[in-house]
């Protein structure tokens, strides 16, 4: 599922940041785009990350993140996701 190339920074950026997601995530708020910059509340990833009621949460099969990484993404996110 998602199988997004993630191999550099730029990818990262190119796959996540304004993109809607392929699969309608259920749960989200009626919110569909990965990233929304400076909007983590907006954000699909953020929500999948966070543990809110958005599907499966992220990642997927695995020991969810740390608080510390979490955090992280939120700033990231909140302060223009690279933008």
């Amino acid at each position: 599922m998602g199988k997004l190339d993630m191999s550099s920074e730029a990818n990262a950026f190119m796959n996540l940041v304004g993109k809607t997601a392929t699969l309608a995530p259920t749960g989200c708020g009626g919110n569909s785009v990965r990233v929304v910059p400076m909007m983590s509340a907006k954000s699909v990833l953020y929500s999948k990350v966070s543990g809110a009621t958005c599907g499966v949460r992220m990642p997927s099969g695995m020991a969810a993140l740390s608080a510390a990484n979490i955090a992280t993404i939120k700033t990231w996110i909140d302060t223009g996701a690279g933008m």
